[in-house]
């Protein structure tokens, strides 16, 4: 299964000071059942962190990460604005999503989540958010995120 996190919780995920349920979610991605997908405006985001861009080398490597092309997520960026259907500023999180089929996304930002789970946005299957932003610990519901199967479409070309 294949997911993105978003800059905002990257603290959460690859820093030295992780909740329990940002931990959980780092053993999911370095384990054979997770992959992270990065690209685009996304991707510069995070390698400013130390931290992240050492885990990325080493995951692109062995296939805990995978690389998608830069221009099509901004191209699909792009598009997202022209139609006006984003309430986040976050279009290059939801291009990506769109154009490497992931549909699971870690963030705490209340207008990204929303458009996450606009259908109108992120479609079939429709996404699914990992958030800390009530619960730091780990919950049933971030277990079964972490299990669920599927959230990982094949991309349209």
């Amino acid at each position: 299964m294949c997911a993105i996190v978003d800059a905002n919780v990257a603290y959460e995920v690859f820093g030295s000071d992780r909740p329990p349920a940002g931990r959980r979610f780092f053993d999911w991605l370095s384990s054979p059942r997770g992959q992270l997908v990065i690209g685009g405006q996304l991707r510069e985001e995070l390698a400013r962190d130390r931290r992240f861009f050492q885990w990325l080398r080493s995951a692109l490597r062995n296939g805990r990460a995978r690389s998608v092309i830069d221009e099509a997520v901004d191209d699909h960026a792009t598009g997202l604005l022209r139609r006006g259907v984003c309430k986040s500023n976050d279009p290059h999180v939801l291009a990506l999503a769109l154009v490497s089929g992931a549909r699971l996304l870690y963030t705490n930002d209340a207008a990204l989540i929303e458009d996450f789970g606009n259908p109108e946005i992120v479609a079939r299957p429709r996404g699914k958010i990992y958030t800390t932003a009530r619960n730091a610990n780990v919950t049933d519901a971030h277990r079964r995120l972490l299990a669920a199967r599927g959230l990982c479409r094949v991309p349209q070309g």
